[in-house]
């Protein structure tokens, strides 16, 4: 926590430069002319030991040393000790200062469970790393083998009884093919009449020169 004092009137000199503000680094921090004094200041108005201020965790806390002129908080006179806050405005003499006060960022408490969650997940890849620095062979992939689907899948038990009866059964035989007719036909008009008539009276032989030709 940072505390200072903020110059609201008169002047602080430190080692030939003005200050605008004096840090509050020491507890108690006593205010005063005399020379062990953290701050000196100097006036008919102030005491050897005018006032001092402690710091106590985030509080701060002002207590008048029984000084001549007294010290006032905020325009009031300060009887015995008294806390400060941040804003608030201490004078003695004719010196006046604000108080300020900046708090420290402060960490976002952690869960103790994800505290032991985390714990236990360093512990398994410390582990997990310690096994396999002792079996190197272990980094190598291994590629599991795919196991065959279901033919019958989304079947009923019915659907399942009448698919597995048909894949019993015989495959199924193309039909024999059927040889193309033939159809007779002559060379010429002469020769078709001879035919017919041969074709009629059985065993006339007419001596036929005509051709077959199959049908599409």
């Amino acid at each position: 926590m940072s505390v200072k004092l903020k110059v609201l009137h008169g002047a602080i000199k430190k080692r030939g430069e003005w200050q605008l503000t004096v840090p509050i680094r020491k507890s108690p921090f006593v205010i005063g002319q005399a020379l062990d004094c953290n701050m000196r200041c100097y006036g008919r108005a102030i005491s050897d030991y005018h006032c001092e201020i402690r710091v106590n965790g985030y509080d701060v806390y002002v207590r008048d040393l029984h000084s001549q002129s007294g010290t006032l908080i905020n325009g009031k006179r300060l009887a015995g000790e008294q806390r400060f806050k941040a804003g608030d405005r201490i004078q003695f003499g004719r010196l006046a200062f604000e108080l300020l006060i900046q708090l420290p960022a402060r960490n976002p408490q952690t869960d103790a469970f994800d505290e032991f969650v985390s714990e236990m997940l360093l512990e398994a890849d410390e582990a997990d790393r310690r096994e396999r620095a002792s079996s190197p062979e272990t980094r190598w992939y291994q590629v599991e083998p795919v196991q065959p689907r279901d033919p019958y899948e989304g079947l009923t038990p019915k659907e399942r009884l009448v698919a597995k009866a048909r894949k019993k059964l015989p495959p199924k035989q193309d039909e024999p093919m059927r040889l193309p007719q033939r159809r007779y036909v002559a060379d010429n008009a002469n020769q078709a009449v001879t035919e017919c008539l041969a074709t009629h009276y059985q065993g006339l032989n007419v001596g036929s020169v005509g051709r077959y030709v199959s049908e599409p």
